[in-house]
Formats: C-alpha cells, structure tokens, sequence
C-alpha cells in the first residue's frame, strides 16, 4: 500500500469485459491496495477472455501468489474442473504443472474439514495429512492430527502413526507414542 502510494501502479491489472461492466482477471489484490490508498484511477488492461480462458487466467494469477496454500489452490482448480468439464490432465496442461501436483491439490478438498483448516493456516503439511487422512477413526484423526499441528510433527512420524493404527498399536494419547523406528530421511509420500 505504501509503495503504490508513493509511486503508484507499476504493473496494471487485467480485466476482461462481461456485458456492459469490466471484471478483474488478475489484480485483484493489487486494485484493493489501490483502493485502500484512495486512488482514484488506476491502470487497466482489458483482453478478450471467454469463460474459460478468464478462469484459466484467474487460477494463474492465484497459484503463484506467494501466499497461496494448498487448500486454496485446489479450490482454484476445482473450479476449471467443476464449472468448465477439465480432465486433471487439462488441467495440468493449462496450468504447467503436472497431473499428480493437480490431484494432490484437489485431494485436499476431500479432507476433512479440520484438516483443511490446518492446511490453509500452514500449520499441518500435505505430507503429513497423506499419512493421518488413512486412519479412519475419526476421534483418534483428529487427536493425532492437533497433536501434529501443535508439535510440529513430520511426515515420518505420521506414517509411523499410521502404520501402527493399522496393527492396532497406537497409543490413546499422541504424547505417548514412541518415536518411529526408521532409519535416517523423510517418510515417503
């Protein structure tokens, strides 16, 4: 905001017309710091999108936000998915990434909500809910996965976690389970 109003707008925002009003492809945070500092005019740039072209643009514009979180990212391409018919491999092609990162994003939507919530706070990592999503106790998930959140958990531990809910040797409480036993690097994902 003070940048903007000491030297202005230095990149303008893209818009594309919709009827007989504009509407913003990219630029959106940057026309609320404009706002905010009250100019009263700022630069446009307006570019024939259709629907879905504007979309795909939109769903650029927010994945490579510095602060986008992966739960956002899916809700982004859910949406080419969703409104506009995308294949995951559509997507990927559109968005220059590949089909596992596009599955890995919408998966996080059929997270439970809890975990989702951690997800967009950055406090719990995909890695680690790839590993705590598979117990299928919800009581105990959830118990282990605020445990992951307030410890800081890693992914290893929660595959060691996992693991042993699957021989029925997890602890009631996260504070006791010991430590995993494997040797040296990160669990898989």
């Amino acid at each position: 905001l003070q940048s903007i109003r000491e030297v202005g707008l230095l990149q303008p925002v893209t818009l594309r017309r919709v009827g007989s009003r504009y509407e913003v492809v990219a630029g959106h945070r940057r026309l609320a710091a404009c706002r905010m500092g009250a100019l009263p005019t700022i630069a446009g740039i307006v570019r024939e999108f259709g629907s879905v072209e504007g979309d795909i643009a939109k769903v650029h514009e927010n994945l490579y936000r510095e602060d986008v979180n992966p739960a956002d990212e899916g809700k982004f391409l859910a949406l080419l998915r969703d409104k506009h018919g995308k294949t995951i491999a559509e997507i990927a092609s559109s968005i220059k990434k590949s089909e596992t990162y596009v599955r890995t994003r919408l998966g996080v939507l059929d997270l439970p909500d809890y975990m989702q919530v951690y997800i967009r706070a950055g406090s719990l990592g995909l890695s680690v809910a790839h590993w705590l999503v598979r117990i299928s106790n919800d009581r105990v998930r959830r118990e282990y996965t605020e445990y992951a959140v307030r410890q800081g958990i890693n992914a290893l531990y929660a595959k060691a976690w996992y693991e042993s809910y699957e021989r029925g040797a997890l602890a009631y409480d996260p504070a006791d389970q010991p430590p995993p036993e494997y040797a040296g690097g990160e669990a898989s994902t």
